[in-house]
């Protein structure tokens, strides 16, 4: 029983997964938009430069293809970094974006389709990260280094029973399958350029079974994108690395929202706290 059980599940689950790959296919950094990229892009021989990071598909399902900002469900490999290992052709992007440290950067999410009945739900996290003085173009920011910093997020709110997607969801429909996305940056963080690393988490797939515990994984989002913050802050954060902000153990990323707000009680955001000291004036 609990091998058909299984298996059921994952035939439900690999079947969710092929019907829905999102794109991003611009981004908005202050009040210009720049090009993203979408499933058509990928074959495109030689790359453009665009600020966003390629995303290297990490997911068992589909291993080995690429996206712009599909699933991804190993949290311990660099691919999790909006890098890959031995494979600089997706990280390797030299192109950024000017910003001023208290502007906004603007993502939509296109493409999404109807999951089991239900867009997305799940925490919304923002990261940042200090290139070296060499520039973002190559640097994997990866383990062991810790140059990243959360600077937001959000996760369920108890009293309107709404997480962070479904806000960003809200003009969402079948005919115009969007959801924006804003970022603001830091008003006091030090100038220079800045990998920002915005992403969801659809807890939806971490499905709890009471005679198998947890199967399968959430799905996790990421966007990278390359900027130039200019201003007058002087606020240098650090100090998390990826890998290692989130494991599959944690208790936010291991919740089913089905059930484990009886079983577990309030959600607690996963990764470390918001960076100190940042303002948003």
């Amino acid at each position: 029983m609990r091998l058909l059980e299984a298996f059921l599940i994952a035939i439900v689950v690999y079947n969710d997964h092929a019907a829905a790959s999102p794109d991003v296919p611009q981004v908005g950094v202050g009040v210009k938009w720049y090009p993203g990229w979408t499933d058509a892009d990928i074959p495109t021989q030689p790359k453009p430069e665009r600020i966003m990071r390629q995303i290297p598909l990490g997911s068992a399902v589909e291993s080995g293809g690429l996206a712009n900002a599909s699933y991804i469900n190993v949290l311990l490999y660099d691919d999790y970094v909006c890098t890959k290992t031995g494979s600089p052709q997706f990280y390797n992007t030299s192109a950024t974006a000017p910003i001023r440290a208290g502007d906004t950067v603007t993502i939509p999410w296109h493409g999404w389709a109807d999951r089991f009945g239900t867009l997305p739900q799940g925490p919304i996290l923002n990261y940042m990260a200090k290139c070296p003085k060499s520039g973002c173009g190559g640097w994997k920011a990866a383990y062991p280094e810790t140059p990243w910093f959360k600077i937001s997020h959000d996760g369920y709110t108890v009293t309107d029973k709404v997480w962070a997607t479904n806000k960003i969801f809200r003009n969402h429909t079948p005919e115009n399958p969007t959801a924006v996305a804003t970022v603001q940056i830091p008003s006091n963080i030090v100038p220079g350029d800045y990998i920002l690393r915005h992403e969801m988490i659809d807890l939806w797939h971490q499905a709890w079974y009471p005679t198998l515990g947890y199967i399968g994984h959430p799905d996790f989002f990421p966007v990278c994108i390359q900027l130039t913050v200019s201003g007058n802050g002087t606020l240098e954060a650090g100090g998390s690395s990826i890998p290692g902000i989130h494991h599959n153990n944690d208790p936010g990323i291991q919740f089913d929202p089905r059930v484990d707000f009886d079983l577990k009680g309030p959600y607690v955001i996963p990764g470390p706290p918001v960076y100190p000291g940042l303002r948003f004036d």
